[in-house]
């Protein structure tokens, strides 16, 4: 976090304050404002429904595919191990 006192690419903050205070502002008409609410919500609920069909796709890849590769590999090298040492106890 920038405090007072930190520059950013060579201006001193307070000068950089300062000439932000000073910009212009523009008040929006009730119309523009509810238009521009409006665009922005329907954006955000884009990239929600976005975000989770990827999240579904990947939980797909996972359930179908990887973790039962991870078990079958699990339970194969618990298997070999258990075998090579009852080949060892019994020799």
């Amino acid at each position: 976090m920038l405090t007072p006192d930190d520059s950013l690419a060579g201006f001193e903050m307070d000068a950089l304050l300062e000439q932000l205070a000073a910009l212009p502002t523009h008040d929006l008409d009730a119309l523009r404002t509810k238009r521009t609410q409006v665009e922005a919500r329907r954006v955000l609920a884009r990239h929600r429904r976005r975000a989770r069909r990827i999240r579904a796709a990947a939980g797909r890849l996972y359930s179908g595919y990887l973790e039962p590769a991870l078990v079958t590999g699990f339970t194969g090298a618990i298997l070999v191990w258990a075998f090579s040492k009852a080949n060892f106890l019994l020799s």
